[in-house]
């Protein structure tokens, strides 16, 4: 039996959003109110848009999660609620200054009351009290509650920055509403627009790993929603359902670290690191029962803080890990500055699947063990993922297995060598793959410039840096070309790694015919040029035969000695 999902997905107008007394809360430890003046500029000028064209404005996703239909937590969201909610509160400033001013008094004081019944209150017709109907989260929800009842931006000292950001949004729509005509009409047209005019794709769940599906599922296509919220917001109410760590000091030791971690990461990198992070000591999660199985294992108020360090010391070494020239490398006098040209071939083709191994082996191995253990995965990288562009399961697991092995038991590097032999492709499949490479130019010009230079380096020792790519039989040959070369074959000939030649960047062959062409590369100082132009003519035949011997030359480049 498949277990079951529960969700609602509907497009909802903000007037839809708001009514049948609803509530919506934003967790106590969810972020605090950050948009500033770009984004109120924007929604601003989308606002207005939208009321010229009269066609409706999507505001983008609202996850929510509830139990009872009436209160809902906001998952992902908040800025766009509040915001919205903001301008609300602007207008029924605006309005009340009309009262006051006794413009048109009865229908505005109509119009006050419609709209905080609508969009501000909640009356419970039981205790006859109300009840707001967007509350935020603890460090922003008591400074929000007192611009509802005043509807004046409140006069305090020492504000921070988030509750400075609230303050701000007031006046910026205040101001915005002043340019307008100054009466109730023109303010109720807006409401009714904004009402009906902000469209939001709502989707409800039932609980919160039901909230981290959605949240995966949509950033896999490309929405990008905060899931390091969920997270957060699970680690610390679990925190604080301990009395004894229910403190403020501790509240803020805690939002203070986990704001470090985001930092150095970034969060859409966050999922990855958590994965790769849990990787190292355990098999490694998919990515849909990550949350399920931290909830599971980080369970009791006192495992939060200890994971919490980990995450903390684990997170810069991730982050550095894709990014060769962090001054993480240069740093520690120095000692890691030469894993610098092995990480920059792992970014150049992309690579993440040894994100686990890498961390277990930074941090248990000195730096000179664990630059060797960098070469080695660099040059299964380049064997089996470039090269032979073999399916990246059994790595991945073969990895994953190592690192847990690296952390638990203490391998010697040695060991772990010994473990990756087994998915190191031999010389002769990597002779075979190479042989056949093809790799589209125009997409790949920076990896085949890589390869054919390192190449290049073993050979003769030359391969500056300032080189272009040129094609032998050029890309878009003419007539007279496909003529030369055999018209039914061309096609698949030109972006294989044998049609490649490397030149100095100031110089190109062009559409000139081989003969020309030959007499470039017979005087060039590379010998990959000279082996070409030892062929008296360029076809099919000989651009296979330069490409095997560029594929013997390949097995000796990137090769690990202790598995000759």
């Amino acid at each position: 039996m498949f277990k079951k999902i529960y969700l609602d997905p509907e497009n909802r107008r903000f007037s839809e959003i708001m009514s049948n007394n609803r509530r919506y809360i934003v967790p106590p430890f969810q972020r605090d109110y950050s948009w500033e003046d770009e984004q109120w500029e924007e929604l601003w000028e989308d606002i207005e848009q939208m009321q010229q064209s009269q066609i409706q404005h999507f505001m983008g996703y609202l996850v929510l999660q509830t139990e009872d239909g009436k209160s809902f937590q906001i998952i992902d969201g908040q800025q766009r609620i509040t915001t919205v909610s903001i301008i609300i509160l602007a207008v029924l400033k605006t309005l009340q200054a009309l009262v006051d001013n006794q413009k048109d008094k009865e229908a505005n004081e109509q119009r006050i009351e419609e709209y905080k019944r609508t969009y501000i209150g909640v009356f419970d017709s039981i205790t006859l009290t109300t009840s707001p109907k967007l509350v935020l989260n603890r460090h922003n929800n008591q400074h929000f509650r007192a611009m509802v009842e005043r509807l004046e931006v409140p006069t305090r000292r020492r504000l921070t920055k988030t509750n400075r950001a609230l303050n701000r949004a007031f006046e910026f729509f205040v101001n915005k509403l002043s340019q307008k005509k100054k009466d109730g009409k023109t303010l109720a047209t807006l409401v009714g627009d904004i009402a009906d005019g902000l469209l939001f794709t709502a989707i409800t769940v039932k609980d919160d790993l039901n909230a981290y599906t959605v949240f995966e599922t949509l950033n896999a296509r490309g929405v990008h929603l905060a899931t390091p919220d969920l997270l957060k917001n699970y680690l610390l109410s679990t925190f604080a359902s301990h009395p004894a760590f229910h403190t403020d000091e501790n509240l803020d030791d805690f939002a203070g670290r986990w704001q470090i971690i985001i930092e150095q990461l970034g969060e859409t990198e966050f999922t990855n690191f958590l994965r790769s992070h849990r990787g190292m000591t355990n098999p490694l999660p998919h990515k849909r029962e990550l949350y399920r199985l931290l909830r599971r294992e980080i369970d009791t108020a006192e495992k939060v803080i200890p994971y919490l360090e980990k995450l903390e010391d684990r997170a810069p070494v991730y982050a550095a890990l894709q990014e060769p020239h962090d001054d993480f490398w240069k740093e520690r006098e120095g000692r890691y500055i030469q894993a610098r040209p092995h990480l920059e071939v792992l970014k150049l083709f992309g690579i993440k699947t040894p994100l686990s191994l890498l961390m277990a082996g930074y941090e248990k191995f000195s730096p000179q063990e664990f630059i060797k253990l960098l070469n080695c995965i660099e040059v299964l990288t380049l064997r089996y993922n470039v090269i032979c562009n073999l399916a990246t399961n059994d790595q991945e697991r073969m990895y994953n297995i190592t690192a847990n092995q690296l952390i638990n038991e203490d391998l010697s590097l040695q060991e772990v060598m010994d473990r990756l032999r087994t998915i190191y492709p031999h010389d002769v499949e990597v002779r075979q793959r190479f042989g056949d490479k093809s790799m589209p130019s125009r997409r790949s010009n920076k990896k085949i410039m890589f390869l054919l230079r390192e190449i290049e380096m073993h050979l003769s020792g030359r391969a500056p840096q300032n080189l272009t790519l040129e094609h032998v039989l050029p890309y878009n040959p003419g007539d007279d070309w496909q003529a030369y070369f055999g018209r039914e074959t061309y096609e698949n000939a030109i972006d294989r790694l044998g049609n490649m030649a490397l030149l100095p960047s100031n110089q190109n062959m062009g559409q000139e015919v081989f003969e020309q062409k030959r007499e470039i590369l017979q005087a060039s100082e590379f010998r990959i040029n000279r082996h070409i132009a030892e062929y008296p003519e360029w076809n099919m035949n000989c651009l296979e035969e330069h490409q095997r011997w560029l594929a013997k030359q390949a097995t000796a480049v990137w090769k690990i000695s202790e598995y000759a």
